[in-house]
């Protein structure tokens, strides 16, 4: 199991300068709104992934009127061994992962050190939006925890669409170069990134479907229904005849205008897409029928069991709901948790009846 010991906050959001302590496997955090309980989940996010769960850019983490931040914490895997790990973003805008005081030159070789699932009430989102981005990044976070070469290619195709859109607005220039040469090397750069993309997703997206059902019976106790496709242009077409048939499109739009950057994973039930069919109870229990069972499937590929981070829960879910949720975390999975939550009196009453092993942090205004 991977927990995380200590954590010490310098310049970040609204904790200037703080250390915290966890001893227990959930530590409830409570205080009022605006005390900084979701920005301490998100160090603890930031810790493991090496950015922030929310989008934020790094500058905007700083703490107001300073530059720069630095998080620390204390990692503890198979029971006793102690690492120290640093995320550090200098004041020229620069960043440093450091792991056992030695610094990682590529992120591939940070992430999936150390695991972890944050569910947070924008989360819905995923389940709501018609657009496909916060599904493919909900895949993008298991595959790159668990491959670096899914995030090696993600990386690569994600810089390489960054110079292709360049490339395609110096072509609309009065002045510009067409460069159709350049254009070919980044289109065949760009196909073999965007089909190894393709591939893992398509795969994960045929994993999680029975495992997501089986998880929704046991948080909700009806089967549904759930079906998970992945779908995408390159199931139909060849990726390299889909750039060049698009080409004088692409430059008109002055942007890449197909590929893995447009795919979605759809999530129907009853043959009908969620966000369209279902109540507001049934989305919430697939939303954490996903997350938990991204934690299941990193837990099974990193042979440690991820840390959990729940942000005010307690606020989005029915009392039923609530009790299944714990019951899986803290029982059954048996991994670190944070919850965060307003109301310390309900967040005890809820953690005394699962007989969990806990703490309360109470933060304070700052």
């Amino acid at each position: 199991m991977t927990r995380i010991s200590q954590i010490t906050l310098f310049r970040f959001k609204n904790h200037p300068e703080a250390t915290y302590r966890f001893h227990t496997q959930v530590t409830g955090i409570t205080g009022k709104n605006g005390c900084g309980k979701t920005n301490l989940l998100d160090a603890l996010y930031y810790l493991c992934f090496a950015r922030s769960y929310f989008s934020y850019t790094d500058a905007s983490l700083v703490s107001y009127g300073e530059q720069g931040f630095r998080i620390s914490g204390m990692f503890e895997q198979d029971g006793n061994i102690s690492i120290p790990v640093s995320c550090i973003l200098r004041e020229t805008g620069s960043k440093e992962l450091q792991v056992d005081e030695q610094v990682c030159k590529k992120l591939s070789a940070y992430i999936g050190r150390f695991s972890c699932v944050m569910i947070a009430p924008d989360d819905i989102e995923i389940i709501n939006s018609a657009g496909g981005t916060l599904r493919r990044r909900f895949l993008d976070t298991i595959l790159c925890q668990t491959s670096s070469d899914y995030l090696n290619a993600l990386q690569k195709y994600n810089k390489l669409m960054v110079q292709r859109n360049s490339l395609l607005r110096e072509f609309n220039r009065p002045d510009g170069k067409k460069d159709t040469e350049l254009l070919d090397i980044y289109d065949q750069q760009l196909v073999t990134a965007g089909i190894s993309i393709y591939e893992a997703r398509k795969k994960l997206a045929v994993e999680l479907e029975p495992l997501v059902m089986e998880q929704y019976r046991e948080l909700a106790g009806e089967p549904d229904g759930i079906q998970i496709t992945y779908k995408s242009q390159l199931a139909y077409d060849d990726f390299a005849q889909l750039l060049k048939h698009s080409r004088n499109r692409d430059i008109a739009a002055q942007r890449t205008t197909c590929g893995v950057h447009k795919d979605d994973m759809e999530i129907t039930m009853m043959d009908a897409p969620l966000r369209l069919a279902a109540s507001q109870g049934q989305k919430k229990s697939v939303l954490l029928s996903l997350k938990l069972t991204e934690l299941k499937m990193l837990k099974a590929h990193l042979q440690t069991t991820p840390i959990l981070l729940l942000d005010d829960m307690f606020e989005r879910l029915d009392q039923q709901r609530v009790s299944r949720l714990l019951k899986l975390v803290t029982e059954k999975e048996g991994g670190q948790v944070f919850i965060t939550d307003t109301n310390e009196a309900q967040l005890k009453k809820h953690l005394e009846a699962h007989d969990a092993d806990f703490s309360i942090l109470r933060l304070k205004e700052s």
